[in-house]
């Protein structure tokens, strides 16, 4: 099938979002994260002698009223749009036996104080969708980290079918699943939900963390004149892809690009950083295949695919050294926060304006010092020389597409 008139699903979809104060990324990670829930488990790359599941975890994270939730409503309207009311979509709280019972087909629930098991029609391959990740985890506790832990232990699809089983609600059994996950979440809820032993574990190695903040002014959003007609090419593009089927092909020149990409990584000194590192290699196949299925039905990873997806990759990435942060977060460690908070929402901002507005917050001259030497060690901003103290500019992040 050729491509729409505007060209393939992702040129399609982000112009179709017109411009609004929400960020582009939270966009083009949830339309990501639509198209991989689309291709299921029927497209696939081979890597390791072994079939390789685009599925992919995206957590969007950023202050309340940024827009998290309407990226994925965006997303989701697009799907709705294609499936209806089928059950393959699950929103809202989702606890582990519930998950369980859903990839397995069955139902449990308790009746005058019995178990009660029946057999219902199996989900082995949802797109689990949490607006707002503390409504569906809560507090935090054994419930969440049990549908974490469960969440890692599924994030690989396996030919040999998984067994759980309780006393309880006897065993279930799961057969070829695909899970994709979209989930959005504050940092402080995120730090509420989960432990910092549940945000340093493998789960975030697997996890594609999108951080986003509010935009610098106010301006009224715009939409396309031809809005309708790129709804209507998104629909095109989505039914096909939702009957799409088969092996990618990756070029020589393709993977000439991954190899050299592979070679020049530089390994993380942080060590909570390895195990998203060594996935790496995993994820930019992954995008790889959700790219080329968006462009067409000809399922060839060419070079321009896995360059995209190397972008990608880094876009994934950046957000990784602020769970760790937030993870072993501190008063001081808010301090600092709210400091980049300022810093990425002003563009530019001077020495003598930050301090004026973090005096309010209880960080003194010295504190900032700090932070500031921090974060240009980091190389997360540059520092500009003016006669009035001083100046800082946040580092502007490159777009992937």
């Amino acid at each position: 099938m050729k491509e729409g008139r505007e060209g393939g699903f992702f040129e399609v979809y982000m112009k179709a979002i017109g411009r609004t104060p929400i960020p582009e990324k939270f966009h083009r990670w949830s339309a990501l994260s639509l198209v991989a829930s689309v291709l299921e488990n029927r497209v696939v790359v081979m890597h390791h002698k072994a079939a390789l599941n685009p599925n992919l975890y995206v957590l969007l994270v950023g202050p309340s009223g940024c827009g998290k939730g309407t990226a994925m409503d965006f997303a989701m309207a697009r799907w709705h749009a294609l499936y209806g009311g089928e059950g393959r979509l699950l929103r809202g709280g989702l606890t582990k036996q519930r998950l369980l019972d859903v990839l397995g087909g069955r139902t449990t629930s308790v009746a005058n104080g019995q178990a009660k098991v029946e057999a219902a029609v199996a989900n082995p391959h949802p797109w689990i969708v949490s607006p707002e990740l503390y409504n569906a985890l809560g507090s935090g506790g054994p419930v969440a980290e049990a549908f974490i832990a469960n969440l890692t232990d599924l994030y690989t699809s396996s030919v040999v079918p998984i067994t759980e089983g309780t006393r309880r609600w006897g065993d279930v059994t799961i057969s070829g699943h695909c899970i994709n996950w979209l989930a959005g979440s504050t940092s402080q809820w995120l730090r509420r939900s989960l432990s910092p032993d549940a945000i340093l574990s493998g789960f975030f190695g697997r996890v594609v963390a999108i951080e986003g903040s509010y935009a610098g002014k106010w301006a009224a959003s715009q939409y396309p004149a031809n809005y309708d007609d790129l709804i209507d090419q998104l629909h095109v593009h989505l039914t096909r892809m939702s009957v799409l089927s088969g092996e990618c092909i990756v070029t020589s020149e393709a993977q000439d690009v991954r190899e050299q990409w592979l070679e020049n990584r530089e390994v993380p000194d942080d060590e909570f950083l390895r195990p998203a590192y060594q996935r790496d290699d995993d994820l930019l196949l992954k995008l790889a295949v959700v790219l080329c299925a968006g462009e067409s039905d000809e399922l060839i990873i060419h070079r321009r695919h896995v360059a995209r997806a190397r972008t990608l990759v880094a876009e994934a990435r950046a957000s990784l050294p602020m769970l760790v942060n937030l993870a072993h977060t501190t008063s001081q460690s808010d301090a600092m926060g709210a400091v980049i908070t300022l810093m990425k929402r002003s563009g530019y901002v001077t020495h003598a304006h930050l301090l004026k507005v973090m005096s309010n917050r209880g960080v003194t001259a010295d504190m900032l010092r700090k932070y500031i030497t921090t974060l240009e060690q980091a190389d997360r901003i540059l520092v500009h020389k003016t006669t009035r103290g001083g100046a800082y500019e946040w580092k502007a992040e490159s777009k992937a597409f």
